[in-house]
């Protein structure tokens, strides 16, 4: 059986793998579909159809998709590289020994493992595990990297905020922060988000100084 993120001894997944599987073959479609799902991992997908495939990774947004370099309607390589272009989902190929160039441009959009036919469940499962890890570390590094230009965003509001208090109510540096925060407290919103709100409204009433619709 194909090795679990638990059997690895390392830290387990609060929850399981979900996978599409895009497999030509029927009975090789089936019998991956059984060797992957278990505990950590569950399929909730498949086909034998590229176009198919590409639907279904967009409606379900697994973790991993597998596609196979064969498929119907579609080539599977091809296939490949439009899900890669909509990251949807990490992608895992499963392809010839002459597709090799081929693969190498998917590995440069992104495709998180590349896997040369005949492989067994046993490495399939193991490419599929890497590829969840690494999509879940770049989800994260993505989620970081929102949450600091946010954070950015509101701290380049609140000193120009801070700045048109100054400028046209006369106030201190540390009075204007202090008008700031109370309305942030009042209103119940982040300060950038009053500053912002601030802003906006001395942009469409620049004749009427900073007149502060919160207040």
């Amino acid at each position: 059986m194909p090795p679990t993120a638990r059997s690895r001894g390392g830290n387990a997944r609060m929850r399981p793998v979900r996978l599409v599987v895009a497999v030509h073959h029927p009975e090789e479609r089936t019998r991956l579909s059984a060797a992957l799902t278990g505990p950590d991992r569950v399929v909730v997908g498949t086909t034998g159809n590229g176009p198919a495939a590409i639907s279904l990774v967009r409606q379900l947004r697994p973790d991993v998709a597998l596609v196979d370099c064969r498929l119907e309607g579609l080539d599977g390589l091809a296939a490949a590289r439009q899900l890669l272009l909509d990251r949807c989902a990490a992608v895992v190929v499963m392809i010839q020994l002459h597709h090799l160039s081929r693969a190498y441009d998917l590995i440069e959009l992104g495709a998180a493992g590349c896997l040369i036919k005949p492989c067994s469940p046993e490495q399939v499962g193991l490419a599929v595990l890497a590829a969840a890890r690494r999509r879940e570390e770049w989800l994260t590094l993505a989620r970081r990297a929102e949450t600091a230009e946010r954070r950015l965003a509101e701290r380049r509001h609140v000193e120009r905020a801070k700045a048109l208090l100054l400028e046209q109510e006369n106030l201190s540096e540390e009075e204007a922060y202090r008008r700031l925060r109370q309305l942030s407290m009042r209103t119940r919103r982040t300060m950038g988000d009053v500053a912002h709100t601030l802003l906006l409204n001395a942009s469409l009433r620049p004749s009427r100084g900073a007149e502060n619709p919160l207040a």
